[in-house]
């Protein structure tokens, strides 16, 4: 009797950050991303199980590495154009300057349809206020 969906980009976004508890760091949870993420120097180029690094403020896992992610926003171009879903976080086969909150290239799009072992997705409950 739940309804789940994909998180806008926004809500993804504040989750990684630590939302209210945010301690500004670099990453989802530290400022040291071997301690939280799952990348091209700590993978050894395969994803990892949940939960075997730190969580962030909120004890939420993995967004600032292991997989990049879909939100449920659309990434349009100037002119309207869709290019895809939007993906948020790093992977584990990025360095280090891909997992960074504040970097441009945390921010991605890939189409939906397209299968790929860099991305997945994270679930949000939706709530009734």
């Amino acid at each position: 009797g739940k309804s789940f969906r994909l998180p806008t980009e926004l809500e993804w976004e504040f989750a990684a950050r630590g939302g209210e508890k945010s301690q500004g760091y670099r990453y989802s949870g530290s400022d040291n991303a071997n301690e939280v993420a799952w990348f091209q120097e700590n993978s050894e180029e395969e994803t990892h199980p949940i939960a075997e690094l730190n969580p962030n403020e909120l004890g939420i896992y993995d967004m600032s590495g292991n997989v990049a992610e879909f939100c449920s926003d659309w990434f349009t171009e100037d002119d309207g154009e869709t290019l895809g879903r939007v993906i948020r976080g790093g992977d584990h086969l990025e360095n280090g300057d891909w997992l960074r909150l504040s970097s441009s290239f945390n921010r991605s799009f890939m189409d939906p349809e397209i299968k790929d072992r860099t991305v997945g997705f994270r679930l949000a409950l939706s709530v009734d206020l």
